[in-house]
């Protein structure tokens, strides 16, 4: 008997993925005044996904709430495909939340990606708000070096789609970029702005919240 996982229709998942990506929005239309921002991450165990959804104020980073989600991992993990594994965990988590939030910051791409459709860009345009892809790896692209130090632009068909980030340089970099109703230049603006170490606060702490859930997971 074939699992669940083995009958995925890429093709039909592709053109649903696309077809959402299609209405993104890559320029600000942010509140004037941003109060809440929220990341959000997935972490997994004993064949479980675990989102957690994380509300914290713009200024001090502290946490107001945290709402949390977990299913059973229905997909593997396909490069370029994230969305089926992570964006209904996510989602849930998200929509959890008391007070809806000004934007929202992703454990994954937004339009860095090759068809432009990262998870990021997804979720946004799903719940209409602001969006900001944080991933850990490098999709797709090639670096060029930028006027910022520690700031590198990432350049995929003659286009910038994100940037790298490295923070300091005993930290890894991180790769950002716009999802939805947020531009290029505020995407890098804000996520430097909330580094305090090695990465966004607000993604640093989902991922915290969301391995704590797993963590004490017992099967």
């Amino acid at each position: 008997m074939k699992r669940k996982e083995e009958r995925i229709n890429l093709v039909k998942a592709r053109e649903a993925q696309l077809k959402i990506a299609s209405r993104a929005v890559i320029k600000d239309a942010l509140p004037r005044r941003i109060k809440w921002i929220v990341g959000v991450d997935v972490s997994y165990k004993g064949g479980k996904a675990f989102s957690a959804a994380v509300k914290m104020d713009s200024v001090k980073f502290e946490v107001d709430e945290a709402s949390y989600c977990s299913f059973k991992a229905r997909a593997p993990y396909i490069p370029t495909y994230l969305f089926l594994r992570e964006m209904g965990p996510m989602l849930c988590a998200l929509k959890k939340l008391r007070e809806p939030p000004d934007v929202i910051f992703v454990d994954a791409n937004g339009i860095l990606h090759p068809f432009k459709a990262g998870e990021a860009t997804l979720i946004g345009v799903l719940m209409d708000k602001p969006t900001i892809g944080v991933a850990k790896s490098l999709l797709c692209g090639e670096t060029k070096e930028t006027m910022m130090e520690g700031v590198k632009q990432i350049i995929l068909n003659e286009e910038v789609l994100g940037f790298e980030v490295k923070p300091k340089k005993s930290y890894k970099p991180f790769y950002v970029s716009p999802g939805h109703k947020v531009s290029l230049e505020t995407a890098l603006k804000l996520s430097i702005s909330l580094t305090k170490t090695k990465l966004p606060e607000p993604i640093l702490k989902a991922h915290v919240y969301s391995r704590r859930k797993a963590l004490t997971f017992s099967s």
